[in-house]
């Protein structure tokens, strides 16, 4: 390059190196000063833009939806290892149910599954009544069967005569209250004591296996008229004890039983 040459070269402001005005094949003027190449170098930035755009755009098609699958697999699988690991504990956790190693299939008998195996007696004469249900049906006493009766608003005798005084009963009302008690009373205990034969026998012929299909109909109908014939003395009593009582003290008598 020679000192004149040298002389007239300018600085390309755009890449900052220095070219020949007089010769360069892209000049332009800015702010009135040679800004040769400034075009040039313009276009390739602009090119430069829409390739990067057209890249980042490719990106985003294919790069995010191989993203979302990853992650929708991801979660997929973090489901069911949470499922299986909570089958797992909760098969642990089953009481009197052990469980194979090798297969994982339950092995033994569970004993906490059945809602009656916690008052199983098997030397019970009778399983299916509870002790107390039992006791009562002996002695005379409800036993669930005026709840008919005494959940709808009718008073039983029994427990008029409890609340006597709470109630306002007449001399008079008192003496019937407690005639209709005894009748029932004199009625129900051998009702009950025909049912609860009626039903152990129905029990042990089902141990025994002696009970047949043919067999099987009347025996139940057995053991329901006895029941139902149990059931209508209580629900009697309830019936002529409401009618000596007045509507006052009926009302009395529910609020004090709490029913409403």
């Amino acid at each position: 390059m020679t000192e004149q040459q040298a002389m007239t070269m300018a600085k390309d402001p755009v890449r900052g190196m220095d070219v020949d005005p007089t010769t360069t094949k892209h000049r332009d003027d800015f702010q009135g000063q040679d800004d040769s190449c400034r075009r040039l170098m313009s276009r390739r930035a602009l090119g430069d833009d829409r390739i990067a755009a057209r890249q980042a755009r490719r990106l985003r098609e294919t790069a995010v939806p191989r993203l979302k699958t990853s992650l929708s697999v991801l979660a997929l699988g973090a489901l069911l290892t949470a499922s299986l690991l909570g089958t797992a504990v909760a098969q642990d956790a089953t009481p009197g149910v052990q469980h194979d190693q090798a297969t994982g299939h339950a092995s033994g008998s569970p004993t906490a599954d059945s809602p009656y195996a916690a008052g199983y007696d098997p030397a019970a004469p009778i399983r299916a009544l509870t002790p107390e249900e039992i006791s009562q049906i002996e002695h005379g006493e409800g036993a669930g069967f005026a709840l008919p009766a005494e959940l709808n608003g009718v008073p039983g005798p029994s427990h008029v005569l409890t609340l006597a005084d709470e109630l306002g009963l007449s001399s008079a009302q008192h003496t019937q209250v407690q005639a209709i008690f005894d009748e029932m009373r004199a009625a129900v205990i051998p009702a009950g004591a025909r049912y609860l034969a009626a039903q152990q026998a129905l029990e042990a012929d089902f141990r025994a296996g002696t009970l047949t299909e043919t067999d099987l109909p009347g025996r139940v109908v057995e053991v329901a008229q006895l029941e139902g014939e149990l059931a209508a003395a209580h629900l009697l009593a309830h019936l002529q004890t409401a009618r000596v009582l007045t509507p006052a003290q009926i009302t009395a008598y529910n609020r004090l039983r709490g029913y409403e």
